[in-house]
């Protein structure tokens, strides 16, 4: 060791004990403080890379070298925060830096622009009327949410409308359809939640973001409507073996749907599943009404067909209409959805492979070569506003059907019509 090592040492002693000492108040104060605290750093950065460069031994150079990258780390977070203050010409560190705000106004805020998020703006010209069928559940809709708005005088005692339901059956039957047309009809702040929105990593965060949920909605002026897609997620059957954070979000959940519609509670809730057997009976127990959505009927699935093609030309006769009927049962309204479109785009297939065109007029329309006045051109030497392309036809449907399988199969309709199956007065 050399002569001079022994003195820097010390030196260097007595510089870490005064920089741990007046860090803190420093670092706290204002940006005149920070700056000398920065200035403090360099120094005794300085003084340990001289220490380092003279010294032999190597477990001392490796304990050295951990200080001056420990060292240099805090000098550059520390240049960062005093550049901005600085630039930013600001007198109080505390105005500037995340470290001064209270975590729990942080984490209050990130909640509430969680749940913000969730608010869906009603959908301009959505209704009940672009919902084909269910009008048993339309109508029950309308006397929870739109008819004790304009009569409420009619809904008082036994006839207080209901305050939560519970949707549910096959998935594709128009479950969350309903919910967007109650975003459009109801003159309410609409919460679109799904359970990701209510799910958190974090201990604890989960139950403060359902209680944060259903109290930024009865804070709403007016109604409010709290719709939750695939509730079954989050509310299955409670066991021994489940986890205690699962535990203590079931509970919380279970508390606030409790409250819906006491008082003066406008708050109403809406929920959504495709499995209702798994639900816990707690749960169960605090929905009104459970209201099943079944697999569109023979005219209803017509009614879909043709809302999907309205803004498409097509050529279906009456009698192709009732083979479609035929066709189409044991199908969902998410798989006709699906088949329109296959369908569709069978024309467009039709172009893309096509090498002779005919004129008529100012547009381009494929046919056989043999066809008189065909000519062999590209698709790609056309304007795309030149092309003509055909309507949809019954022949497309059937072809799109056949490459279609309905998604709900036999048994789990029977489930659901089962479940759904009051028991009798003999039986009770």
């Amino acid at each position: 060791m050399s002569a001079e090592l022994p003195e820097l040492y010390i030196h260097l002693t007595t510089w870490m004990k005064n920089l741990s000492v007046e860090g803190n108040k420093l670092c706290g104060g204002p940006h005149e403080f920070k700056s000398a605290y920065l200035e403090q750093l360099v120094d005794c950065r300085s003084v340990v890379c001289q220490i380092l460069s003279a010294e032999v031994e190597v477990k001392r150079k490796e304990t050295l070298q951990t200080v001056v990258e420990s060292l240099t780390t805090q000098i550059v977070n520390l240049e960062k925060i005093v550049s901005k203050l600085q630039k930013d010409n600001r007198s109080n560190i505390s105005t500037v830096t995340l470290d001064t705000v209270p975590r729990q106004d942080t984490e209050s805020q990130q909640r509430s622009d969680a749940i913000s998020s969730t608010i869906q703006h009603s959908k301009l010209g959505y209704s009940f009327a672009d919902v084909a069928g269910l009008e048993h559940v339309k109508q029950t809709l309308r006397e929870s949410l739109l008819l004790p708005v304009q009569f409420p005088a009619l809904f008082q005692g036994c006839r207080a409308p209901w305050r939560s339901l519970l949707l549910y059956g096959p998935p594709g039957t128009g479950k969350t359809a309903l919910a967007r047309a109650v975003s459009g009809e109801a003159n309410a702040v609409f919460f679109s939640v799904t359970t990701s929105d209510l799910i958190s990593s974090y201990v604890g965060e989960s139950e403060r973001l359902v209680r944060q949920l259903f109290q930024t909605a009865r804070n709403q002026e007016g109604q409010s409507v709290i719709f939750i897609d695939e509730i079954d997620s989050v509310c299955r059957e409670r066991s021994s073996r489940e986890e205690e954070y699962s535990r203590r979000v079931k509970n919380e959940l279970l508390k606030q749907i409790e409250g819906v519609g006491v008082g003066n509670d406008q708050l109403f809730l809406l929920c959504a599943t495709n499995c209702p057997w798994e639900l816990d009976t707690a749960f169960l127990r605090r929905f009104e009404r459970r209201l099943y959505v079944p697999l569109p009927d023979s005219k209803t699935r017509t009614k879909l067909i043709k809302m999907f093609l309205r803004d498409t030309a097509h050529n279906i006769s009456d009698d192709d209409w009732e083979m479609l009927e035929r066709m189409t049962e044991g199908y969902s309204g998410s798989d006709l959805k699906c088949a329109v479109t296959d369908a569709g785009l069978i024309a467009v297939r039709e172009l893309s492979t096509a090498t002779h065109w005919i004129s008529r007029g100012a547009k381009w329309t494929p046919c056989s070569r043999d066809n008189p006045g065909a000519i062999r051109i590209p698709i790609e030497q056309i304007k795309p506003s030149q092309i003509a392309i055909r309507g949809v036809t019954s022949a497309d449907l059937t072809s799109a059907l056949s490459r279609t399988a309905p998604s709900v199969s036999s048994r789990d309709i029977e489930k659901h019509e089962t479940w759904n199956t009051p028991r009798k007065i003999s039986e009770m």
